[in-house]
């Protein structure tokens, strides 16, 4: 089952999004504060991607991606972006960075499913291509 950190401050927001995870088949682990996303990722370094709230407490999800972008392990780690912001130059300036994608909260359903489903199957189909 493939593993996802959903980090999100907000506990209905991040209860909505990891029920919607969970129906979709994957394994949700959730984080409130970029500390701990970072503590829960050197322990499950097996993870298949991050959901990460721009907002975060402790350390934003803009220091966030730059430390994960700059460590070997998670250098190729599918990062995807959730943000009220909705304007072009944000948006710009994480994928930037170094997120994968960027999703406007809040977040859609099928928007959602079709993001998450784009970026693991597409880490399976690099896995396999390269063996």
């Amino acid at each position: 089952m493939k593993k996802i950190i959903l980090s999100m401050p907000d506990q209905g927001e991040r209860a909505t999004i990891a029920k919607t995870i969970e129906e979709l088949g994957f394994f949700c682990i959730q984080c409130t504060t970029g500390i701990r996303t970072l503590l829960v990722l050197e322990d499950n370094p097996e993870v298949d991607l991050l959901l990460l709230d721009v907002d975060l407490l402790e350390l934003r999800g803009e220091e966030l991606i730059q430390i994960l972008r700059g460590r070997e392990d998670h250098k190729d780690l599918p990062i995807i972006m959730l943000s009220e912001l909705s304007g072009y130059d944000g948006i710009a300036h994480y994928l930037d960075l170094g997120a994968s994608r960027f999703l406007t909260k809040p977040v859609e359903y099928n928007e959602l499913r079709d993001c998450l489903m784009d970026n693991t199957m597409s880490q399976e189909f690099a896995v396999s291509d390269s063996i």
